[in-house]
């Protein structure tokens, strides 16, 4: 909870936290919403994070969903390079997979 999330914010937030005012997550400055919230139902199936929903509160998760939540922001970044340390450390075997 002290690195990678903003555990007061919500899982979207903290899936868009890094991308919020670039296209397609806001359109002139002001977010878009519908395509936030889908895009974030998109990345909690994708990454099967255990949640109420994206509007949860990322302190509600356990740490391996915690955890589930900063990959799935860094993975759908498509980065080129990304150097991580113990990425899937207090994730289940099936979602390291």
């Amino acid at each position: 909870m002290i690195y990678g999330v903003s555990s007061g914010q919500s899982i979207e937030e903290n899936l868009i936290s890094d991308r919020y005012l670039t296209k397609p997550y806001s359109k002139g400055g002001v977010l878009n919403h519908n395509y936030v919230n889908s895009w974030s139902k998109d990345r909690i199936k994708e990454f099967l994070i255990k949640c109420d929903g994206p509007e949860a509160p990322v302190k509600t998760l356990s740490g391996g969903n915690v955890q589930k939540v900063v990959a799935a922001r860094e993975f759908s970044s498509k980065p080129k390079l990304l150097v991580a340390s113990h990425p899937t450390r207090g994730i289940d075997v099936g979602a390291t997979h």
